[in-house]
């Protein structure tokens, strides 16, 4: 007689918020196999192991970006992110369907309902009937005698439990929908558009109107989710074609995008009897404002150029006294967007942070730094009290006001001196600094240092305009980009 002996391996996992263990030997060791999980920029929510494989498991991840699910087949040695077709929104919790033994079905619970995946294909709502709710648990009721009375059961967020037919592949065309992350951009701002079409679409065609529109984050016109940058400043439609083999559907959105030349920013608002009551930045003088949580006034503007220093004069004001009553714990944070990127957030951003005000009226200095981008952009201003912090340029605070303002950039002037024949020499440039693309350069005929400026090989020269002078020369060996 041939006797085998059959060892399989039972694994336990656990998970915190930030960090997974595993253990193979009943608990009496735990290993963290968090690995390359971000759990740095989200945080886990759930994890599911597959039935009939102990290395095989799912973590969904609850945060707006495009990490909501992730998979490892080895234990948790590495991690794959298998987030195509989902929505860049927080992902609640993941199940498995074990009653399909010929296919890996999977059920992710999001913010805005739920997604199938079937095998190696991209996640596809399955939400037909479901409210926009956000689903923070999925059960599978299942029908052993049965099958196909086996449901699929969520339960929301204050909108009671729902239930429905688990996921059949579907034999008529999707009916296509999206949503955009962002209807109202900057110019050039990413927006990101994500599907909502239903019935497992295969491809995706996106149009906009007019078409002035670039691609971007690798994505393309055929991409189901794809990223997108508006060149020009205007009104776009936005259409979607959803296509399976059984057809396809046209979703279009007439005027769904307003592009403009400011970013869309965080939103951000104060509360209480403490306000801002007047801000002086050159041609800005706004004065004698009333209290508010949050204003726009992003139609009052002024111009600021490269690489200079000018003062701003922000007044504070107690509601129900009179101008010079102020509070000794109030704090002020001025941001301004240098590389209009849409937040607050990069080096020297946050150009002012005052903790304990002494009086109702204070006076800050705005350096513009050497190497902005051109054009419009938005100062934000927040006041607010306690914490001896200037707070952050997002959310809301119980006492204080938020302020926006559009401010101009304009570029700086730099003539080549010529001490030498070194383009990236301080020294050779009337401002004394090496000019970036926020710089209008001019070649004069006649250096005062008696040198042209010559670009050796391997350097990589910029400005934003290029003026050369009747008689003056410039050798480029290296590069030399010319913004405009």
């Amino acid at each position: 007689m041939n006797i085998k002996l059959l060892i399989i391996e039972v694994a336990i996992y656990t998970t915190t918020q930030s960090t997974l263990y595993r253990t193979v030997d009943g608990g009496s060791n735990w290993s963290n196999i968090t690995g390359t999980l971000p759990t740095g920029s989200s945080s886990i929510t759930y994890l599911s192991i597959k039935n009939d494989d102990p290395n095989t498991v799912w973590v969904s991840m609850g945060q707006y970006n495009s990490d909501g699910v992730y998979q490892t087949t080895d234990g948790g040695t590495t991690w794959t992110n298998i987030s195509t077709g989902l929505a860049s929104i927080p992902v609640m919790c993941i199940v498995q369907n074990t009653q399909n033994t010929s296919q890996t079905e999977l059920y992710a619970g999001t913010d805005v309902g739920i997604y199938v995946k079937i095998d190696g294909g991209a996640w596809s709502l399955y939400s037909d009937g479901l409210p926009n709710v956000v689903v923070n648990e999925l059960k599978i009721y299942y029908n052993s005698g049965t099958p196909s009375l086996s449901r699929i059961r969520a339960g929301t967020s204050g909108r009671g439990m729902w239930e429905s037919e688990l996921y059949s592949p579907p034999n008529t065309p999707p009916v296509a929908d999206f949503t955009a992350d962002i209807t109202s951009p900057g110019v050039n701002q990413t927006v990101t558009f994500s599907d909502f079409s239903t019935n497992v679409p295969t491809s995706w065609q996106w149009s906009f109107t007019p078409s002035t529109v670039n691609y971007v984050g690798g994505t393309s016109s055929t991409s189901q989710n794809p990223q997108v940058e508006f060149t020009s400043a205007g009104v776009y439609t936005v259409q979607l074609t959803a296509t399976n083999a059984y057809g396809n559907d046209v979703e279009s959105k007439s005027n769904y995008i307003t592009a403009s030349s400011l970013m869309t920013y965080c939103t951000a608002s104060g509360g209480g009897d403490a306000y801002i009551s007047g801000v002086q930045l050159e041609t800005i003088s706004n004065q004698g404002t009333g209290s508010s949580e949050y204003t726009n006034y992003t139609t009052l503007s002024t111009n600021l150029t490269v690489n200079q220093t000018y003062n701003v004069i922000i007044t504070t004001r107690i509601e129900g006294f009179s101008i010079g009553y102020y509070y000794s714990n109030s704090d002020i944070g001025i941001w301004i967007d240098w590389n209009q990127d849409g937040d607050f957030i990069d080096t020297d951003e946050n150009i002012s942070c005052n903790v304990g005000t002494s009086t109702y009226q204070q006076t800050f200095a705005i350096s513009v730094p050497d190497d902005p981008l051109l054009g419009n952009t938005t100062m934000r201003i927040r006041h607010k009290l306690y914490d001896d912090d200037c707070g952050i340029p997002c959310g809301t605070t119980t006492y204080g006001e938020v302020e926006d303002y559009k401010i101009t950039i304009l570029p700086a002037t730099d003539n080549w001196v010529g001490n030498n024949t070194e383009w990236n020499t301080d020294g050779n440039w009337s401002d004394n600094n090496v000019p970036t693309q926020s710089y209008n350069v001019t070649i004069p005929s006649s250096p005062s240092g008696g040198n042209f400026p010559v670009i050796p090989v391997g350097t990589n020269a910029k400005c934003n305009t290029l003026t050369i002078e009747t008689g003056a020369t410039i050798t480029i060996n290296g590069n030399l980009e010319v913004e405009n």
